[in-house]
């Protein structure tokens, strides 16, 4: 296995009209091993300029420290926030300055440069750059990533439409890799507002593999110990199976749903 396939990543950037968006999986493993599933891949220079990092993570983390530190030193002696076009030559440069003994990360680098043209590149460990017009994408996933995006992109997306697509591609792209995954993290960013979103894995694939559980709103006042599930009868409508609980007080995940939840569904195994 490789040294970049060793913590497993999904990274990918695409261009709308006038805004950009840049999105990652959230997955931390050692090799098969899941270690978290919560892990930050993209980071903020500015409001509009992002960088993610794929590859070996402690790598990613040492990298964007020094980028950071970069970027603030230019940030005190021009008073003015670095372009994307410059932030990506000062990537670049950071990774060939050590190319003997390089960074295994792969940047992506998304951000809106003058009349807010929005602007994307990726690069190697060395910081040989690939510039795109649409999309870039980088890590494990990225086989998986270029056929989900090369089908779904389309020029001159707005906002709404720009994150249902990079959401659609990331999130079809790691089912197919097993070393990314667990939901995604986008950002989508126009001229006037930078948009964060987490996304859930996208655990269910026929509505009958999943359980519905439907969480009364009564209260009983003395429940069984333990509570006996009831199930739906046998002349329910078709459509996926639930368990019907005669009190939501006594659920046992009744306690980590937000108010006005009244259901929630797992898959069947």
């Amino acid at each position: 296995m490789s040294i970049f396939e060793y913590n497993g990543s999904a990274l990918v950037a695409m261009v709308g009209k006038n805004c950009f968006a840049i999105a990652s999986d959230r997955r931390l493993g050692v090799q098969l091993q899941t270690i978290a599933t919560d892990f930050q891949k993209i980071y903020k220079i500015h409001d509009k300029l992002f960088i993610g990092l794929s590859g070996l993570a402690t790598d990613a983390q040492t990298l964007y420290q020094r980028l950071v530190f970069r970027h603030k030193l230019y940030q005190l002696r021009e008073e003015r926030d670095m372009k994307p076009e410059t932030f990506s030559s000062l990537v670049s440069a950071i990774l060939y300055e050590k190319r003997f003994g390089p960074y295994f990360c792969q940047p992506v680098i998304a951000g809106l440069g003058d009349e807010d043209k929005p602007f994307i590149c990726t690069m190697d460990s060395i910081g040989a750059k690939e510039l795109a017009k649409d999309f870039v994408v980088a890590g494990t996933a990225s086989e998986s990533l270029y056929g989900a995006c090369e089908s779904m992109f389309k020029p001159d997306m707005d906002a709404e439409e720009l994150f249902e697509t990079i959401s659609q591609a990331l999130l079809s792209s790691v089912d197919r890799d097993c070393l990314s995954g667990w939901g995604g993290h986008v950002y989508v960013v126009t001229p006037t507002e930078v948009s964060e979103r987490i996304l859930k894995e996208f655990v269910a694939k026929r509505p009958e593999s999943v359980v519905h559980i439907l969480l009364s709103p009564t209260v009983c006042p003395n429940p069984p110990n333990p509570l006996p599930p009831v199930r739906s009868p046998s002349f329910a409508p078709p459509g996926p199976p639930s368990i019907t609980f005669p009190c939501s007080r006594h659920h046992p995940l009744a306690n980590t749903l937000r108010p006005g939840v009244t259901s929630i569904g797992y898959p069947l195994f």
